[in-house]
């Protein structure tokens, strides 16, 4: 078997990458710098937090969501969510909900649905972990915007439960998507932030993006910064609720803190959230198995493919 068509495939992809990005890979550290000084928000060194000034911070909740699905097309396929919020002193709270189309009497419903019910599963076992717990800071997994999509009552919910509780609450974004850097310097071409930060910042250095160029703040209320946490050259974002400068710094120097020098650039609390919440096939298939008649088992949620396998 040969791979020569595919290898020139890519090549010219290879070719394509860098002359569309040619904008951005010609310009200098030293002018892209004064640019974002400029025009986007200050360069900010952020500062390893120590232990004292940690247990100053008081308790941390990290929330994160999962979801896995069996079965096949619409509407025969089953799914299995859970959120997770996992506390700096081992406090936890899980919850689980199980959804399939063909018990719902709406009709031909998109991947939105799902997006939707992992939201808001989200949102409620973060507000369950800020009454029940009370912590000092709740850190979402994920950018805040996507609730406001996809739960905006849930997450008005939350805020205010929040407030309630003196909880400062903020997203940590591992896959930025946003294009504020792009609009604020006027590139030719709309470029996501996260591939114009690429290797440009130092380990721990911020971006602290002013409340002008943020959509996020526009829009949504939300302050917002890229990080540098670890020797990994990509950046991380945070958007804050009720997000002063002062407090994003803080938030800012917690994350930097909280991330191992040679990670992948997010907290520990992140990955050891995001591990304890999956749902595994085994898991997901174990309990299927037991717990539906066969008959409906495989009348409703095994796919051809799987009964190929």
């Amino acid at each position: 078997m040969t791979y020569e068509n595919l290898r020139d495939q890519v090549k010219n992809i290879n070719r394509s990458i860098k002359e569309k990005y040619s904008e951005i890979f010609s310009m200098e550290n030293l002018e892209f710098r004064n640019l974002i000084i400029d025009k986007v928000g200050q360069i900010l060194d952020l500062e390893k937090m120590k232990e004292d000034q940690l247990k100053n911070f008081g308790k941390l909740i990290t929330v994160d969501g999962s979801v896995n699905r069996a079965g096949g097309n619409y509407p025969h396929y089953i799914e299995l969510y859970r959120g997770l919020g996992l506390g700096t002193d081992n406090s936890r709270l899980i919850k689980n909900m199980v959804y399939t189309p063909i018990l719902s009497e709406e009709k031909n419903q998109n991947e939105d649905k799902s997006k939707k019910l992992l939201a808001e599963i989200e949102l409620e076992t973060a507000r369950e972990a800020v009454e029940k717990f009370k912590p000092q800071i709740l850190m979402m997994d994920g950018g805040l915007v996507r609730y406001y999509i996809y739960g905006k009552e849930k997450l008005e919910l939350l805020i205010s439960t929040a407030r309630e509780n003196n909880t400062e609450v903020f997203g940590l974004i591992k896959d930025i998507k946003t294009d504020i850097i792009s609009k604020a310097l006027k590139f030719s071409k709309d470029f996501y932030d996260r591939e114009i930060l690429f290797g440009r910042l130092k380990v721990g250095e911020g971006i602290f993006i002013k409340n002008t160029v943020n959509e996020k703040f526009k829009d949504y209320g939300f302050s917002s910064c890229f990080l540098r946490t670890s020797n990994y050259p990509g950046a991380v974002g945070i958007d804050l609720v009720d997000g002063t400068e002062e407090k994003l710094k803080k938030i800012a120097d917690l994350v930097y803190t909280l991330t191992p020098k040679d990670s992948r650039g997010v907290p520990l609390l992140i990955d050891i959230v995001d591990k304890e919440v999956k749902i595994t096939d085994d898991i997901l298939n174990k309990i299927l198995e037991s717990e539906l008649d066969r008959q409906y088992y495989e009348r409703f949620f095994i796919s051809e493919r799987d009964k190929r396998n």
